[in-house]
């Protein structure tokens, strides 16, 4: 078989001799990638497909020991690359890695987004590497900036369970602060009638009170001091002052 015929046959699901055939989860195609917020491959999500290539060989009997996990016939995409600390003799670190990484340079090409794939976390060299290859064609495929939320249609059981457990728990949450908030409006406006009219009914009160107030003093709108004037009231001081006047002539009269 050639190598292109070993690579169809591997994207098939049949045994290719030297590393496990790949599963046919659609959570290693683009539109199917499990990605966190900020736009990076969730390794946690495919944990129940890792024990898919548990017998895999090492490096060295790999196609081509220098690029592991990659079988005969398939491209390395550009912004791919493999590390391995001990191949280059980083003795320094307390644990080496290895695996892949994946690249991409940002529009000012200035800095370059990236995201490593640890075969120590995917537990072998193939998954390293068709993660690393998925970050990059969900990096090429993604039409809003690299720092919104992808699609997310398909995920692990274990990511279901937490989903479910974060929607649940915020749903409770918002469920409980809208009820709340839901019977503070509900109260608010009878509360709020009820002072309305208690408030309008004391200030009638008032105003009656001291309208009959002024009434019986005798005072008009004007305030205390201001009596009303009138024709009638008039003529009545005359005939008052006029009757008062005969009486004390008629007195003067009787003295004399």
């Amino acid at each position: 078989m050639g190598a292109p015929a070993q690579a169809a046959a591997c994207q098939r699901g049949e045994d290719c001799g030297f590393i496990p055939a790949d599963p046919p989860d659609a959570r290693l195609k683009v539109a199917g990638a499990v990605c966190g917020t900020d736009g990076k491959v969730d390794i946690a999500a495919y944990e129940d497909i890792m024990q898919c290539w548990a017998s895999e060989p090492p490096p060295e009997k790999h196609p081509d020991p220098r690029q592991p996990g990659v079988r005969a016939g398939e491209e390395v995409p550009k912004g791919l690359r493999m590390w391995d600390d001990v191949r280059d003799g980083i003795a320094s670190k307390r644990t080496p890695g290895a695996g892949w990484v994946a690249e991409k340079m940002l529009l000012s090409g200035r800095k370059k987004f990236s995201k490593s794939f640890n075969i120590r976390i995917c537990g072998s060299w193939r998954l390293a590497f068709l993660l690393a290859r998925l970050q990059r064609h969900v990096w090429e495929h993604q039409d809003l900036p690299l720092r919104r939320v992808p699609l997310h249609l398909l995920r692990s059981p274990q990511a279901k369970k937490r989903l479910l457990r974060r929607q649940s728990s915020a749903e409770s949450s918002s469920g409980k602060r809208l009820l709340r908030r839901r019977s503070s409006l509900e109260a608010s406006p009878t509360s709020g009638i009820k002072s309305l009219r208690r408030r309008a009914s004391e200030e009638e009160s008032e105003k009656e009170r001291r309208r009959l107030k002024r009434q019986s003093s005798g005072d008009d709108e004007l305030g205390p001091g201001y009596k009303k004037v009138s024709k009638l009231n008039k003529v009545l001081d005359r005939i008052r002052s006029k009757i008062g006047a005969e009486e004390s002539n008629a007195i003067a009269k009787e003295v004399a």
